[in-house]
């Protein structure tokens, strides 16, 4: 099970980049070949805690590039500890540190 008990883990350094690069509108963003972040950070071996904050900020898992694979497909293939994360489902705390995170990131810029 893959899931992270305590999301300060990844530290600011780490929210602050997801939050600038991965707002909610790019989150699903395809690339010209159809892959999302999310895939590319499993095709590409992530830590399974980066695969986990995409999901927790709104990652679709299910969404499909041109080969007709989704992150899960992906992560069945090659990597199984991004699997875990994948398929873990996302619990309550988890849900309140992103709409913290996202809050604390509004109010700053106002």
């Amino acid at each position: 099970m893959v899931c992270l008990s305590n999301l300060n883990e990844l530290g600011p350094n780490v929210w602050c980049l997801l939050a600038c690069i991965f707002e909610p509108a790019h989150l699903n963003t395809k690339s010209n070949e159809g892959l999302t972040p999310l895939m590319i950070a499993v095709i590409q071996g992530a830590d399974p805690q980066l695969v986990r904050a995409l999901l927790v900020l709104g990652a679709d898992p299910s969404t499909t590039d041109s080969h007709r694979k989704s992150a899960v497909n992906y992560a069945e293939q090659l990597n199984a500890s991004a699997l875990n994360a994948l398929t873990y489902p996302i619990e309550q705390h988890e849900l309140d540190f992103r709409d913290r995170f996202y809050y604390l990131n509004l109010t700053d810029e106002l």
